[in-house]
């Protein structure tokens, strides 16, 4: 492509995003409310399938237009352009991560509360709805970031690393900052993080079924199995901090 025609694509393109703009405008002035909120949902339902298949930059403005039956202007009218779009579901899924979080137990030995808190994370996993744009979205955020990683991070992975630290901590005992912890939660976090990634389980165990019993079964061995290691970490003393 030589120069003219660079110039003429790049002159083609903020053509095209200026008439978006008008056309958002004109949309805005002439859509009645009752259409404005349906057309806003159908970019959402459409988005959180696409996005959660194909990641952000997948899927292109057009293509998600057109999923919801709804003029190529509507993204930028109803979210002001196609990452708002996104951060708007992500942040959705960092509802539902949240809610989930607020139900891990308070009270009780700090046994007890690890033990309900590995049996939880590995029934969000295995229990998760076939096709759950949530965990997928979030699995293809963790593996392809975007702008909006820190915020996943720190407002649905953080909060739940920082409560099995102190759960970690409170069985070594140790100050929550050794790195012991760090190592510990790493570790229980480590498989339900596995069977959250249904097409390598299936690969890996293709004989694995899921069922209360097969929950409760392996929610008590990760339990005595982490529970161990706690013990055993508590009488090292590391000869090298990872962090």
């Amino acid at each position: 492509m030589n120069r003219d025609e660079r110039h003429r694509s790049r002159d083609l393109r903020r053509d095209e995003r200026r008439d978006d703009r008008r056309r958002a405008r004109s949309e805005r002035r002439e859509r009645p409310p009752e259409r404005d909120t349906e057309t806003r949902q159908r970019l959402l339902e459409a988005a959180a399938e696409l996005f959660a298949d194909r990641g952000l930059d997948g899927v292109t403005v057009r293509e998600l237009c057109s999923a919801a039956a709804a003029n190529v202007a509507a993204i930028n009218y109803h979210f002001g352009d196609k990452l708002g779009l996104y951060t708007e579901l992500v942040e959705q899924a960092i509802q539902v991560m949240r809610r989930s979080m607020s139900l891990a137990p308070q009270e009780g030995t700090a046994e007890e509360r690890l033990a309900a808190y590995i049996r939880s994370e590995l029934e969000r996993a295995l229990l998760a709805r076939p096709g759950s744009w949530v965990s997928r979205l979030m699995n293809r955020e963790v593996d392809a970031p975007t702008p909006v990683l820190d915020r996943v991070v720190r407002e649905a992975i953080q909060p739940r690393v920082d409560y099995v630290s102190r759960l970690v901590a409170e069985l070594m005992p140790c100050p929550v900052e050794d790195p012991r912890v760090g190592i510990a939660v790493a570790n229980i976090h480590g498989l339900p993080a596995l069977l959250r990634r249904g097409a390598i389980v299936e690969r890996l165990l293709p004989r694995f079924r899921v069922s209360p019993d097969t929950i409760r079964v392996m929610a008590e061995a990760t339990t005595r199995f982490a529970l161990a290691g706690i013990r055993e970490l508590a009488k090292e003393r590391l000869t090298v901090r990872p962090w």
